[in-house]
């Protein structure tokens, strides 16, 4: 079937990973065959996917000795199978602009297309339901398996089925998750979904957080990047701190914390370290760690520009640190928050990070330090 399903360039899926993935998840499928009326033939059907041959993969599934689809299988047919996965309304109150917008939808499908082949050896079409039975009653106390069913029946049933292979020979994925919006419009989207809360809402605002994830990454810091790690802190402090501690605090604090000499630190260290967060090529924020006492690692910094709040990169972040804490054979990761800055702490709460003590000490110039000091066991 050569037809293509319609998908502007912002919302097509290529990663071919991502797209078994959605196959794995929503397996019960469509299978869609040409006839020779012109009417297609459709069934409802789950598939089982193996990633072989690469780089598409095949599908294995069966459908009724009775159907007309069976029929047509007795030679080798041009198929698709489509494979729906969450989607959800998408309301324009969402938006910045709500009055110049109108409802859409968001949504996640993959359309798998290639040549079904029935199979003939007996073996390999009680391997397809067995492999089916074992996917659907896993993590079942005790799964039921074609052994507990009458050997006799079981041979009636396998002449009432064809079963086939499908070897994808194009896969087409679209992932509609308001990558047209802003990044403000695409925020607030995901946490409208959250709060509406059903069960493809949340599925999709997770598909839309992976998304925005997946446009992210963490580089380590290098000499060229200190002008721009100067300025971007400079930027945070004052959009963050500002309303906290004032002006003339914040100025105090970072004048002498991002120059030359104290980055060039973390420069091939093998004790500390330093990392830009890049969204779409631009720098937007960065997290610095590194070792304490011997069991532990200290968060030193985490920090995100207002604009990219709200995406799950300061998440992605402090996730990164954990790791980086375990495969060091760190017990643990601790920091330290201002006790005002409420926002932060219910954030770090949220994570499993628990209040270890208070801290209140002099950094000169006539301000005080008072801050709570927060641990997690990773």
């Amino acid at each position: 079937m050569g037809r293509v399903m319609y998908t502007p360039a912002e919302f097509a899926e290529h990663d071919v990973a991502r797209a078994h993935a959605l196959i794995e998840r929503h397996s019960f499928g469509l299978l869609v065959v040409p006839s020779a009326s012109g009417a297609p033939e459709i069934a409802h059907i789950p598939f089982l996917l193996d990633p072989a041959p690469s780089p598409f993969g095949t599908l294995r599934a069966h459908v009724a000795r009775a159907s007309a689809i069976a029929a047509m299988l007795a030679s080798d047919l041009p198929v698709v199978a489509v494979f729906t996965g969450p989607h959800a309304y998408v309301t324009p109150r969402w938006y910045e602009a709500p009055r110049a917008n109108v409802p859409t939808w968001n949504y996640a499908t993959v359309h798998a297309h290639g040549v079904a082949r029935a199979i003939r050896e007996r073996d390999e079409v009680v391997s397809v339901l067995r492999d089916l039975s074992t996917k659907y009653e896993a993590g079942a106390p005790a799964p039921w398996t074609m052994q507990d069913a009458d050997a006799s029946y079981v041979e009636r049933l396998l002449g009432g089925i064809v079963a086939f292979t499908l070897r994808i020979e194009r896969l087409e994925a679209k992932a509609k998750l308001s990558q047209n919006r802003s990044p403000a419009d695409r925020a607030q989207v995901a946490l409208g979904l959250r709060a509406r809360s059903t069960h493809d809402d949340v599925a999709v605002a997770e598909l839309m957080e992976e998304k925005e994830r997946s446009r992210a990454r963490l580089v380590p810091l290098t000499e060229t990047d200190f002008a721009t790690v100067a300025k971007l802190g400079e930027t945070i402090w004052h959009e963050h701190y500002g309303p906290m501690i004032g002006r003339a605090q914040v100025e105090y604090m970072i004048a002498g914390r991002y120059v030359p000499e104290k980055l060039r630190l973390y420069l091939d260290a093998k004790d500390r370290w330093f990392e830009l967060l890049v969204v779409d090529g631009q720098p937007v924020g960065y997290c610095s760690y590194a070792f304490t006492a011997p069991d532990e690692m200290k968060l030193e910094q985490l920090y995100c520009l207002s604009s990219v709040r709200g995406r799950g990169f300061g998440s992605r972040m402090l996730r990164h640190v954990e790791e980086q804490a375990r495969r060091h054979g760190r017990a643990s990761v601790w920091l330290q928050v201002n006790r005002r800055n409420e926002s932060s702490i219910a954030i770090y709460r949220k994570a499993g990070f628990t209040v270890r003590e208070e801290a209140k000490f002099d950094i000169g110039g006539g301000y005080v330090m008072d801050d709570y000091v927060m641990v997690k066991r990773v």
